[in-house]
């Protein structure tokens, strides 16, 4: 199961923009209610986690970030105009 969903997803993630990326990392901890870093830390371990986190930094972004629908209001508003949430 997880090689079939690394194959579907793998090559998008890959070509995700910097933008798109800090986005993802939004919707997830508002899915899920964890943060990237908390979620790559229990996948893939410690020093895993701390070097996406580097990376992360390097391109102004923050694996630990949390998601909030008052900062992030744009989102928040295409999410609930989508009609995924009613």
């Amino acid at each position: 199961c997880d090689k079939e969903i690394k194959d579907m997803f793998n090559r998008e993630i890959k070509e995700l923009t910097i933008t798109q990326g800090q986005i993802l990392t939004k919707l997830i901890d508002r899915e899920v209610g964890r943060t990237t870093y908390d979620i790559v830390k229990q996948t893939k371990g410690g020093f895993a986690a701390f070097s996406y986190q580097i990376v992360a930094r390097v391109v102004g972004h923050n694996l630990k970030s949390t998601y909030n629908p008052n900062e992030d209001r744009d989102i928040e508003s295409i999410i609930r105009t989508s009609g995924f949430y009613q």
